[in-house]
């Protein structure tokens, strides 16, 4: 009799062991997904507001002339572009957003250095599209990433109601 009902109750173990570590994944699944939403949010306002103060920086060397623009736009490049790698990083973004980003600011860097702001405003909007163009891919994989965890409920709902009819 024993052996009987051990025999009647494994299976519902092993269905419970299993839905319960189904259940298990989707909770660090939404988390992850929560995180990498969070970091999107905090660094693509991070990376608008450093390319928003570089451009500020830029024109106001072109206005006043002063060598300090130099030292200014460097910290605000440093942000810009730390920004710019920790968005890609939780991200699906693909690495040539984030290299064209990067060598789009180099390209303004360089020309701000050698031939000042004026010619390096030449190269700004090339810079913006460039931050436009990485704040969307990383906003549409966080999407993508939300659209995922709008199905995959239901997948473990129905997983678990079929284990229970085993």
């Amino acid at each position: 009799m024993l052996a009987a009902f051990a025999v009647v109750i494994t299976p519902l173990v092993i269905a419970l062991a299993i839905a319960s570590s189904q259940v298990n994944a989707l909770a660090l699944q939404a988390q992850a997904s929560v995180m990498r939403a969070a970091t999107y949010g905090e660094q693509s306002r991070a990376l608008d507001d450093a390319l928003l103060a570089m451009e500020r920086t830029v024109r106001q060397g072109h206005v006043l002339g002063a060598a300090e623009v130099i030292d200014a736009y460097g910290r605000q490049r440093e942000r810009l572009l730390r920004a710019a790698a920790q968005l890609g990083g939780p991200t699906a973004v693909p690495r040539e957003r984030i290299d064209t980003v990067k060598a789009q600011e180099e390209l303004v860097f360089s020309t701000l250095q050698s031939d000042g702001s004026a010619i390096a405003l030449v190269h700004w909007p090339a810079l913006a599209s460039a931050c436009t163009a990485l704040i969307d891919a990383a906003g549409q994989a966080v999407a993508a990433d939300r659209e995922a965890m709008v199905v995959r409920p239901t997948q473990v709902v129905h997983a678990v109601f079929g284990f229970a009819a085993l």
